[in-house]
């Protein structure tokens, strides 16, 4: 399996399972961390980012809509973490959001590398995965 460090961020845990599976089976990671409030998701990544930075993830799947902190309120934050973290990491937006204010709110955020529709497929794996980290024999 792939090295690559996943973080999925989602009140939804059917979405999270259904990520998680489709991860695994596809052999995209077998780091994955799940977190069903971003409140907790940011404050895992300000503890690793001062205490074990090698654990941080260098995928975020986040989705939008979530009660406490949603995922605007989510990324306000994250920008305040260490600019080499937020350079390494591969933020996206993964949402059933059909809003073009999304779509435009998040093309404005240099760090978000793309917003995609739920569900999250293999395609979209193996098109992440080719574009955005090197390639390993052992990844389909």
């Amino acid at each position: 399996m792939s090295s690559i460090k996943v973080m999925l961020i989602d009140d939804n845990p059917a979405n999270n399972l259904i990520c998680r599976t489709l991860i695994k089976m596809n052999n995209f990671s077998e780091h994955i961390e799940e977190f069903l409030d971003a409140q907790a998701a940011f404050r895992r990544l300000e503890e690793l980012s001062k205490q074990d930075p090698e654990k941080l993830p260098d995928l975020i799947f986040l989705d939008l809509n979530m009660p406490l902190m949603d995922g605007w309120e989510f990324l306000d934050c994250y920008k305040k973490l260490p600019e080499s973290f937020i350079n390494q990491c591969k933020v996206f937006i993964l949402t059933s959001s059909i809003y073009q204010q999304d779509i435009q709110r998040a093309a404005e955020h240099s760090y978000i590398v793309d917003l995609l529709s739920k569900p999250l497929t293999e395609e979209l794996l193996n098109v992440i995965y080719r574009t955005k980290f090197l390639k390993e024999e052992n990844y389909k």
